[in-house]
């Protein structure tokens, strides 16, 4: 997959919210990033090194289910094993950022991706 295709995948899911799947915060993170990193098995493997590509994370910053803070935590994680990683806190945007902001989104994807 190139990074052109990889684009214009995020770009079609960012247009389609009804392909987008969303988990109560409660029922996955409990009490916070520790939690979610004893729950979610993608966290220890990205400790461990297996992400390799650069990251862009995007968050709400009135997310009622997940908040900015786990982005915060995330961002800290990530980053010591991926240098390129970038995170955006959207102010006034919850949960689906992607259908509240989809302008900003598909600029700082694209803009991520093109480098």
């Amino acid at each position: 997959v190139t990074i052109r295709q990889l684009a214009e995948r995020i770009i079609q899911r960012l247009s389609s919210p009804s392909q987008v799947r969303t988990i109560p915060y409660d029922s996955v993170y409990g009490d916070g990033f520790e939690d979610m990193r004893r729950r979610v098995p993608s966290i220890d493997k990205i400790k461990a090194g297996a992400l390799k590509a650069p990251t862009i994370i995007i968050w709400g910053f009135n997310d009622p289910t997940a908040p900015y803070k786990l982005g915060v935590d995330l961002m800290e994680t990530v980053s010591k094993v991926v240098p390129q990683t970038e995170l955006h806190i959207i102010n006034q945007s919850g949960h689906f950022v992607y259908a509240e902001h989809p302008e900003e989104v598909t600029r700082l994807v694209v803009g991520f991706v093109k480098g």
